[in-house]
């Protein structure tokens, strides 16, 4: 019997029951919804054939069935995507684009998007069967590669790169599928991507170094000891930096890892004297820190006095640099001060720097840190520089956290 014939009571009681879902599949077992769905689809394709948010969500939900019924309705999905005319290069920096907000409203998805970006491979294939534009662009500047890399979908990159998706494309910000793929640290599909890279491309080392680059840098910063030396083997350069204010592998390292994987890099040749990469831009808005380099890092870290060892033992150039022997004194980590001044940092080289350092101690009240500057005092006497007298201390030494030694 027909579920129209049923009394409305009990098709009430029916939909309060059952979930959305369920009352789908019901729907579908009775013989007027087959005949309802064509019709309505039909009258649907008829007055708003170039609507596309039907394509797009059936793309979406992995609706196969819709899908095809579009496309054999006659839906076209070869149109080209608009990103490039709507979109322009960054001022401040050239390999970005930015869309404008006008441009953005009106901006026209590809159903191929939705496909790629939601892992539906059938779907994906029927798309690029009936003339879909596979390297199509969302307002980010995301392709399909680079959606269904960020989100997981292992298959679906697999088939996009085997129906030729461009490998190169970048988005607004200048990142590209494999390096969207490390972001989230999928390591399987970013292995796929540099194999393809390599076979596609094998005389573009910089393209690859880049992508290289961000796999070792994820890698370092989650502490995958095991990644970092697989990396390293298969060329990795230890201490590429991207162009606009980026960090080498070992700063972040320092600023997030353990002092043994700080150690692994150093051992493999970092340079602990690395800084931000030299281009004008904004720095890191999520990583503040980074932006203090490898000694810098280390002094905001818990086992300071460790990383501060290694960074001296692999050549950590202690030119005078006040800013970190201030930050030693603020942080109370006068172990650290006093390593640093030990090892190289010539405090006495330019008295100013020194008095700047002795009225820092005093204002702290580091009675440790004064006296030892009091008795370098001796240095400055040629100087002609006068040395505040050493103050009466009103307490003992302030407490501050205690250095890790």
């Amino acid at each position: 019997m027909s579920l129209l014939r049923l009394p409305n009571d009990v098709l009430f009681m029916i939909a309060d029951l059952l979930t959305a879902r369920q009352v789908v599949l019901l729907l579908q077992s009775d013989p007027v919804y087959h005949f309802l769905n064509g019709y309505l689809l039909a009258r649907y394709l008829r007055t708003r054939a170039s609507d596309a948010h039907a394509l797009n969500s059936a793309a979406a939900h992995d609706a196969d069935e819709v899908v095809q019924r579009l496309l054999d309705s006659g839906v076209d999905v070869s149109w080209k995507t608009t990103y490039w005319s709507c979109s322009s290069p960054d001022p401040d920096a050239p390999f970005r684009r930015r869309i404008t907000p006008e441009a953005r409203q009106t901006y026209k998805l590809h159903p191929l998007l939705f496909a790629a970006g939601n892992g539906r491979t059938g779907i994906v294939a029927k798309l690029l069967d009936h003339g879909a534009d596979i390297n199509a662009k969302d307002p980010g500047g995301n392709s399909p590669l680079m959606l269904a890399a960020y989100y997981g979908h292992l298959d679906t990159v697999r088939t996009l790169v085997e129906r030729g998706a461009n490998l190169l494309a970048v988005n607004c910000e200048g990142a590209r599928a494999m390096g969207r793929s490390a972001h989230r640290r999928l390591d399987e599909i970013s292995d796929f991507l540099d194999a393809a890279l390599q076979r596609k491309y094998p005389s573009m080392h910089r393209v690859r170094q880049k992508e290289l680059h961000q796999l070792l840098w994820y890698a370092a910063r989650d502490n995958d000891f095991d990644r970092v030396r697989d990396l390293l083997a298969r060329g990795a350069e230890i201490d590429y930096q991207l162009p606009l204010h980026d960090t080498t592998a070992l700063t972040v390292a320092i600023a997030r890892a353990s002092p043994e994987m700080a150690q692994l890099l150093l051992e493999h040749g970092a340079s602990p004297n690395a800084s931000l990469s030299p281009r004008p831009g904004p720095p890191r808005p999520t990583d503040p820190t980074l932006t203090l380099g490898p000694l810098g890092c280390a002094l905001e870290r818990e086992q300071s006095y460790r990383f501060i060892e290694l960074l001296i033992e692999h050549g950590q150039t202690l030119a005078m640099d006040v800013a970190h022997l201030e930050r030693a004194l603020t942080l109370g980590k006068l172990n650290e001060f006093r390593l640093l001044v030990d090892t190289g940092a010539d405090i006495v080289a330019d008295p100013r720097i020194f008095i700047r350092l002795y009225h820092r101690a005093v204002r702290l009240q580091h009675g440790e840190i004064i006296n030892m500057l009091y008795c370098m005092r001796a240095e400055l006497l040629e100087i002609d520089l006068p040395l505040p007298p050493r103050p009466a201390l009103t307490t003992t030494d302030r407490r501050y956290p205690e250095s890790s030694t």
